[in-house]
């Protein structure tokens, strides 16, 4: 009876919230597979893991990335784009690679997916490294100088994120 889906939406939301714990990226899994064919349950678990950021979800991500639907592949690698940053730049940068390679012999689909896909990378690089390079090329310099620098800020950033309360509603004792 829940034909908006609020409930499952707001599950794997509060799932979402479990930052770094493989538990919470494994629940949203598994519960993916009923929605497989319903794009807007998809888009929604696929944010979901990617708010969780723990490192097993990547192997969810393969499907939609080589898959023959854009907005999925879209999808990922939005998701993609709220792991860890040392995981999420590696992890596009090798995408990146993937279908450089592949787009030279792929179908019309896949190349209507990699034409989709392509910018969104860009996009989701230049947002999570806080530079605005405009290709591939550059980012992929900018990774081999400061990716070491970069890495040790976002850990320590990350630290404290996981350290802080998740709102400042929970920082606040309750009131007798």
């Amino acid at each position: 009876g829940d034909l908006g889906f609020v409930v499952r939406v707001a599950a794997a939301e509060a799932l979402g919230r479990f930052r770094g714990v493989a538990a919470a990226t494994q629940v949203h899994i598994g519960a993916h597979g009923p929605y497989k064919k319903n794009p807007y349950m998809t888009a929604r678990i696929l944010q979901a893991v990617g708010r969780v950021g723990h490192e097993s979800a990547l192997a969810f991500f393969e499907e939609p990335l080589k898959g023959t639907d854009p907005e999925a592949a879209v999808q990922a690698v939005r998701a993609i784009g709220d792991l860890p940053l040392a995981v999420a730049v590696d992890v596009l940068l090798r995408e990146w690679d993937r279908v450089e390679k592949k787009k030279g012999s792929a179908n019309d689909d896949l190349k209507r997916v990699y034409d989709r896909m392509q910018p969104e990378v860009i996009r989701i690089l230049q947002r999570i490294l806080n530079e605005k390079y405009p290709t591939y090329v550059e980012f992929q310099l900018l990774w081999q100088k400061r990716g070491t620098a970069l890495k040790e800020k976002a850990a320590a950033e990350e630290k404290a994120r996981l350290a802080a309360p998740p709102d400042a509603a929970a920082a606040k004792p309750p009131l007798a």
